[in-house]
């Protein structure tokens, strides 16, 4: 499976800029960052739904999915579509599942380092933490009256080779996690909207079960 088929049931973007923006920098974005950083290392687990809507760049049309999410610190996540269609992408940072009603497959992630890095990305997506290292993205902030937003552009292959940007934005108020955009070198995007968050909620293992 190829790493740009992975990716369409996690795939994050969508042009979203903040309006009347302002950049983050010196002292405020040493406090920024330290927030960012508390808000993160605060989320042990995560639950709540999602709204993906999906842009192709040779096409004006958009497609709209929906779902629910399942985090726990470090690396366990459950991606469930519901509508229109059923399909799960559950990921325990060593493997990768992705399985619908007709067929079910599993990948190695401990065997493949770019299937380990994108798991990192993945999670660091969901839980903030993505945020925190400038090893594998160049990050420059921006505060509105929306939110803040973090833009990442990749610095490394293979991410450089897949993506031009990832922009996070976070809620002003706790810096959580409400929207996560990715564009496509090609100029495919995807925007991922949270809703109905619980952090720290109890989760059920069983919620991670591939079988």
């Amino acid at each position: 499976m190829s790493i740009r088929l992975l990716l369409c049931f996690f795939v994050l973007l969508g042009p979203v800029y903040a309006i009347y923006a302002e950049p983050v920098t010196g002292e405020e974005l040493q406090v920024l960052a330290g927030r960012v950083k508390a808000a993160s290392e605060a989320v042990n687990t995560l639950q709540g739904r999602f709204i993906q809507t999906k842009k192709l760049s040779i096409l004006s049309d958009s497609f709209r999915s929906e779902g629910v999410l399942y985090f726990t610190r470090p690396q366990k996540l459950r991606w469930q579509y519901t509508t229109p269609y059923r399909y799960d992408f559950i990921m325990d940072g060593h493997s990768v599942t992705i399985r619908s009603e007709q067929s079910s497959q599993t990948i190695d992630a401990d065997g493949n380092r770019i299937f380990r890095q994108l798991c990192a990305v993945i999670a660091g997506g969901v839980d903030g933490s993505l945020l925190t290292s400038d090893r594998d993205f160049d990050i420059t902030w921006q505060r509105s009256d929306s939110g803040i937003s973090a833009e990442l552009r990749p610095k490394n292959r293979p991410f450089k080779d897949l993506f031009a940007r990832i922009v996070i934005t976070l809620r002003n108020e706790d810096c959580m996690v409400q929207r996560i955009m990715m564009e496509e070198t090609g100029g495919d995007t995807t925007e991922i909207l949270f809703t109905e968050c619980k952090v720290n909620q109890p989760i059920d293992d069983a919620v991670y079960e591939t079988e």
